[in-house]
């Protein structure tokens, strides 16, 4: 059997008009401030043993080494990457890496963290989809959102800050 071009059964999403994906784009690059109009994420960093160790001149001359700074590694997850766009009113959206986007279904909601709050906008998450299992182990066909990283809250760009604090 050949594997899906759409693994994770996100064809079933409306994709956004070539109009609303253009002013979709721009609103995340507003919302990162950046300059240009490609895929907003960060890109992942392999590391190998040998930079753990204190001859990587390299890293050591650039002033990268993991042995002089903190850094985190996370579980590799076997999903697929998608960035979260949350436009309040206006719905939330995957982003994948193309810099495409698909409508979440309006059912989909974003509380604020405070009863009362209005609900979550202008928000942009990085992650990954992925689809959940069972306790036996077995496929479930849920579908969950791993956020790992914050790049705008309700309209505040985070990017600036360290990791531990998004």
């Amino acid at each position: 059997m050949a594997a899906s071009p759409d693994p994770l059964m996100l064809a079933s999403l409306p994709k956004v008009t070539e109009t609303e994906l253009r002013g979709l784009q721009r609103e995340c690059i507003r919302l990162m401030r950046l300059e240009d109009d490609k895929f907003p994420g960060s890109q992942p960093v392999s590391f190998e043993r040998r930079h753990l160790t204190p001859e990587d001149e390299e890293a050591t001359r650039r002033g990268v080494s993991l042995l002089k700074q903190e850094f985190y590694a996370a579980e590799k997850t076997d999903g697929v990457r998608y960035m979260l766009l949350i436009m309040g009113e206006r719905g939330a959206f995957m982003v994948d890496r193309n810099f495409e986007m698909k409508r979440l279904p309006p059912t989909m909601r974003f509380p604020g963290r405070k009863a009362g709050a209005p609900p979550v906008d202008n928000t942009l998450l990085d992650g990954e989809l992925v689809e959940d299992a069972d306790p036996d182990g077995k496929s479930s066909q849920r579908m969950r959102y791993l956020a790992y990283d914050a790049c705008c809250v309700c309209g505040a760009c985070c990017t600036a800050q360290p990791l531990t604090h998004r």
